[in-house]
């Protein structure tokens, strides 16, 4: 909110009326094809008009694509999908591998783990449900001097993350989007030989079943008028 006007310094400021901060920002963008080269470069030279600096770095700047790596994250506009790029999968699965040899940790190697599996938890859904324990652990660490025995509990989440984490990465929808619609009815008389009977029917492949109820439930028919 500082203004600047009452600073009168020769060189860099001292009296922080004028202070200003080095920061990082990463952003992911999402147009329509037609627009994104466009977009892209104007995105550049509003940059440049900020004085804003790109960052150098091989990678950090994807031209418009349907797939692009951002925040360690791969996004794919084509599956729908957000996932762990190649490179970052193995070093994870080799990291786990590792672990799986250990029988005592420190607290900073414990949160270096448990960081890392954060972040893969974020494409890997079920991943958080198996940091849970390995966090617990973590914590009592924060507490012990020295290094802390791994027990049972640690190893099973481990050993999750190392049969799962290929299978699982992938599965993770930027946007849920539905693929069919389904619908059910039932009917009193609907079945064979005037029985109950359930069916279901998907618009989008024109497929259905058809069946009877079970006899523990047809009993509640006489309850309901259809």
């Amino acid at each position: 909110p500082n203004t600047g006007l009452a600073c009168h310094c020769q060189g860099p400021c001292l009296c922080g009326d004028n202070f200003a901060c080095a920061y990082v920002v990463d952003c992911v963008c999402v147009c329509p094809e037609e627009h994104s080269q466009f977009l892209f470069e104007e995105f550049g030279k509003m940059a440049t008009s900020l004085t804003l600096k790109l960052s150098q770095t091989a990678g950090h700047i994807c031209p418009p694509s349907a797939q692009c790596t951002a925040l360690g994250i791969l996004f794919n506009l084509d599956t729908n999908t957000i996932s762990l790029p190649a490179d970052k999968l193995v070093k994870i699965t080799n990291l786990v591998h590792s672990w799986l040899q250990k029988r005592t940790a420190l607290r900073k190697d414990l949160d270096s783990l448990c960081g890392k599996l954060l972040h893969a938890a974020g494409v890997v859904p079920p991943g958080r449900l198996h940091l849970a324990r390995m966090l617990e652990t973590k914590r009592r660490a924060d507490k012990s001097p020295g290094p802390v025995v791994l027990d049972n509990d640690f190893y099973l989440d481990l050993e999750w993350w190392d049969r799962c984490l290929a299978s699982w990465n992938g599965t993770s929808y930027i946007q849920f989007v539905n693929h069919g619609d389904v619908a059910v009815d039932a009917s009193s008389r609907g079945w064979y030989n005037s029985q109950p009977g359930i069916g279901g029917f998907n618009y989008s492949d024109n497929t259905f079943f058809a069946t009877g109820v079970p006899s523990s439930m047809a009993d509640w028919l006489s309850l309901i008028h259809i």
